[in-house]
């Protein structure tokens, strides 16, 4: 072997090696788009350079072009996924055109083809083909594709529900609290798993708590805005952080070069509903959810929009069981409380085409929500629980620039603004809690928050071909910036707690409350912290079948601003 060679896999040995001592778990390259590599070769087997590969979207004809390295081999990375139309021309051989090959979110797709002197055939279009198949991924991965978001039935249409059909994937029935926050991965706690729309971090900082992870979605959007999204379960990229067990990673329709949208209206009523066995009777249940889209272009091939909106409202009631010996004493004894929800969700979402090297997306949502006595029925009174409303509103832009045939970046900028704000059911007083029925004020209310974040984020690809294989890099940063100012009233207007179901008397030690607790100050809080990111990973293809990939990021977070609201040193 020559001396040349050998050096240049020694180098290689090392760097792979280096980065794989402070990753004990291969990092694959999954990506917040797609990739598409293949080899061009002639009929007789032999690598074709210089042939120009061009793909096509189907549906909005976004076009890149990128001609065949030495070895004949082609690389295009970051790009949206959808259903393309792959062609390969040079000169003195016939062009072949492959349609429907489809990219998935995350997915790098392997696509080889041969091509044949022009003498023989002037143009080849492959019309029909077998399934192409994924052969460099061993992440244990799901995609939830368009067909099945749209197809499937989900309960409240809460799309994130199809991250179930995933192996590994759960329900975190033990700390459950919102539409986005029960999804568990391995049997982990919800708080472990991370949430990203396009490659941007969703997540909730303010209920994810010291950890630093998360448990829920700061923004909420409809279904019919998602076009298909990405379970990954393990050997992530580590372009995501902060997971400790899975990522779930969004993507959002676009327009296309059709003129296209639709209209739904779901209703679930009383009229299909058994009684209720502790109610007096059937109560009143009613829920409506409806709204629209439409998607078009702005100028065809080159600007599309989308758009949709989502209105909800739901009535229900619950039930509560008032013992007797309350009455006397017992602010709101009603057994049956109504609990209405009022919700909104507007998304809109631009995309354009700059230049050949340039493609540029930008989406905007709006959320609005009403929901009273939440936190309540069974053994809490109507007045036990808290009424919420929110508001959230997200915008972001990313622009994808391939600068050369073996280099492309994506940067990504972000604002988000999440606000809750919830007010005790009932009036002002101290929580009462006896075995059988809790009711008053309830112990963490009133209270409010706001989450404000500050993201920008590159990521960069760079394909290399060596002596021994070739190299796929990614790198990056991620700034995120989040503050939490909010306030919480923990016991401020005081808790007792009776250990028998009897009110107290005279004389009568046993009934007297077992515990009384109360709190003091203001209840302002403020958690503001500086996020900072950095990584790098990479695939070597060593050869035909064999991949070594690894990877290394590393997390900083800063406390800008203590519990009190004070500066911190």
């Amino acid at each position: 072997m020559p001396v040349a060679q050998v050096s240049a896999l020694a180098r290689s040995l090392v760097v792979s090696l280096v980065i794989a001592a402070f990753v004990p778990i291969a990092a694959l390259a999954q990506s917040t788009n797609a990739t598409l590599d293949g080899t061009i070769k002639d009929d007789q087997g032999g690598v074709l350079p210089g042939a120009t590969v061009t793909v096509t979207n189907e549906s909005n004809g976004l076009t890149r072009s990128i001609t065949t390295g030495e070895r004949g081999t082609y690389r295009m990375s970051e790009l949206p996924p959808g259903r393309y139309t792959v062609k390969v021309e040079m000169p003195a051989f016939a062009m072949v055109e492959r349609p429907d090959v489809v990219l998935t979110l995350g997915g790098n797709l392997t696509l080889n083809i041969d091509l044949q002197l022009a003498s023989l055939q002037e143009a080849v279009t492959v019309s029909a083909q077998a399934p192409l198949v994924e052969t460099t991924q061993k992440s244990l991965e799901t995609n939830i594709t368009p067909a099945e978001v749209d197809d499937l039935p989900v309960k409240g249409r809460q799309f994130v529900d199809l991250a179930l059909l995933a192996p590994g994937v759960t329900v975190d029935t033990a700390s459950a609290n919102s539409a986005t926050d029960s999804i568990s991965f391995g049997g982990f706690n919800e708080q472990f798993k991370s949430l990203w729309l396009e490659g941007i971090d969703i997540n909730d900082e303010v209920t994810g708590g010291g950890t630093g992870l998360s448990n829920a979605s700061r923004h909420t959007f409809s279904q019919e805005s998602v076009q298909e999204f990405q379970i990954v379960a393990n050997q992530y990229s580590v372009e995501f952080g902060r997971s400790g067990s899975g990522v779930i990673n969004i993507l959002t329709k676009s327009g296309t070069n059709r003129v296209g949208g639709r209209g739904y209206y779901f209703l679930r009523d009383d009229a299909f509903d058994k009684p209720n066995a502790f109610a007096t009777g059937k109560v009143p249940f009613r829920q409506q959810q409806f709204g629209a889209t439409l998607g078009a272009p702005l100028v065809k091939d080159r600007m599309h929009y989308f758009v949709s909106y989502e209105r909800q409202i739901y009535d229900d009631v619950v039930t509560v069981n008032i013992p007797a010996f309350v009455l006397p004493i017992i602010t709101d004894a009603r057994t049956e409380v109504p609990r209405p929800l009022r919700q909104h969700n507007a998304f809109g979402k631009l995309t354009a085409t700059l230049s050949k090297r340039h493609y540029v997306s930008g989406i905007g949502m709006y959320g609005n929500q009403d929901r009273q006595a939440q936190d309540l029925g069974g053994n809490i009174a109507g007045d036990g629980g808290f009424n919420e409303k929110a508001h959230d509103v997200y915008l972001s832009g990313a622009i994808t620039s391939v600068f050369t045939n073996n280099f492309t970046n994506q940067l990504r900028l972000a604002y988000s603004d999440a606000v809750k704000d919830r007010l005790p059911s009932g009036a002002l007083g101290p929580r009462i809690i006896f075995p059988s029925i809790t009711f008053g004020q309830a112990t963490n209310f009133p209270q409010s928050r706001q989450q404000l974040n500050y993201i920008v984020m590159d990521t960069m690809n760079y394909h290399r071909e060596g002596g021994f294989g070739s190299h796929d890099f990614k790198g990056g940063f991620e700034v995120n910036l989040s503050s939490g100012p909010r306030t919480i009233n923990t016991a401020f207007n005081g808790e007792f707690l009776f250990l028998q179901d009897r009110l107290p008397e005279p004389g009568v030690l046993s009934t007297f409350p077992a515990r009384y607790r109360t709190a003091t100050g203001s209840g302002a809080l403020d958690r503001a912290v500086d996020m900072y990111a950095l990584f790098l990973e990479d695939t070597w293809r060593i050869g035909r079948g064999v991949t070594l990939s690894a990877g290394v990021r590393y997390d900083v977070q800063r406390l800008r601003a203590d519990l009190d609201g004070e500066p911190v040193p």
